[in-house]
């Protein structure tokens, strides 16, 4: 529907993605209600992981909508290599599905979440992108879609959304668990050699269990992706926070990593056979060893103790502060180290809030506030 174009926004020197509706849909109405519908689902929206929109405008017969330039892969190029590593796709649905959590708050419904419309940026961050097919739960019912309509793509479909019902927030998490699926077994659960097939088997069909391509995924694991496909809405997760909660309290087999004491077996075992036990041997293969089990100690528990600390307050906006270190403005997510922070929000004309917060390993704790307003002179 349309072209991105990479573009410098002279008035402030800054370097955007400009979307332009196709000049062959312009003469289209509902097509231009539909790509002004986007700017207005995504302006609505100020959270780090989903793209900003800036302006949305017409000149000389062009409509366009500036944004954010969203640097790095599509994760459909990502993915295109094969599965993901576990603790990649766990962190990517984890930040998806708190950005998609946020957007459900604000009464925005994405309906159309794929591999293409998430950004990976350089540095591990996601973005989600065009919320072309977006509906806005509080919208007049004249900028709605219709019930009745099949609008997405179909491999990423809801169940609700392939029979053309009205499709919520716990659609897009639907969609979500889809990807997540796909991230780790390299494989699509709901498969059809066309367009009707692919919506049959995501309306009646169960996806293979993830054993089908990976042994050494956790039953825990297996639950979570079963409860996120559920064909039932009520039946699966009701808000993004609680599928990334329920991911970071996963056991993914991690500790399966861990050198064991048969590897110490085997070097002193070649040893002997060799004649060469000597005490210095044994003391470096020993060390060696040690050496192995420290990396591994220090590099995997750097993770394990971590746990993250979602901050959202209303009005948005406000300056993070934990013990004394900046942090950016609300709304937030950000990994910190197991233990007891001190945050204190601010923003002007309102009082600032100090809040102790008790951070748990690999758990996210949601830190919700309502800003109070000093009274206006």
């Amino acid at each position: 529907m349309g072209v991105v174009y990479r573009a410098l926004d002279p008035k402030i020197d800054r370097v955007i993605a400009l979307k332009v509706l196709r000049q062959d849909r312009v003469t289209e109405s509902e097509v231009v209600k539909r790509f002004q519908r986007e700017a207005k689902a995504a302006g609505r929206l100020s959270q780090p992981n989903i793209v900003a929109v800036y302006d949305i405008g017409q000149d000389h017969g062009t409509v366009y909508i500036a944004m954010e330039l969203a640097e790095g892969k599509g994760l459909d190029r990502i993915m295109e290599k094969g599965p993901l590593p576990l603790e990649q796709a766990i962190d990517i649905t984890c930040q998806t599905a708190v950005a998609l959590d946020y957007a459900h708050r604000q009464g925005v419904v994405h309906r159309d979440i794929k591999p293409g419309n998430i950004i990976i940026t350089p540095d591990g961050k996601i973005k989600i992108t065009d919320f072309g097919i977006a509906r806005m739960v509080d919208a007049p019912r004249s900028e709605q879609t219709q019930i009745g309509s099949i609008l997405g793509t179909p491999s990423y479909m809801s169940p609700e959304q392939a029979c053309g019902e009205r499709a919520d927030g716990r659609s897009d998490l639907f969609s979500l668990g889809i990807i997540l699926y796909e991230m780790i077994t390299g494989e699509k659960p709901f498969q059809g050699s066309d367009f009707f097939s692919v919506i049959q088997a995501i309306s009646n069909a169960e996806p293979p269990p993830l054993s089908t391509y990976k042994s050494d995924v956790s039953e825990e694991l297996q639950v979570i992706i079963s409860k996120a496909l559920n064909k039932d809405p009520d039946a699966r997760f009701q808000g993004g926070t609680d599928l990334s909660d329920a991911l970071l309290n996963c056991s993914i087999g991690i500790a399966s990593e861990l050198p064991t004491v048969l590897n110490l077996k085997t070097v002193v075992s070649g040893v002997k056979h060799k004649r060469l036990l000597s005490p210095l041997i044994i003391i470096a293969a020993t060390v060696t060893i040690v050496i192995i089990v420290a990396f591994w100690w220090f590099t995997h528990t750097s993770v394990v103790d971590m746990g993250k600390l979602y901050i959202h307050t209303n009005p948005v906006g406000s300056a993070v502060t934990i013990d004394g270190v900046s942090y950016g403005h609300t709304p937030l997510i950000f990994s910190l180290k197991a233990g007891t922070y001190d945050v204190i929000l601010t923003k002007t004309g309102y009082y600032p809030s100090e809040v102790e917060v008790k951070i748990e390993t690999a758990k996210t704790v949601p830190l919700e506030l309502n800003m109070v307003c000093k009274d206006v002179p």
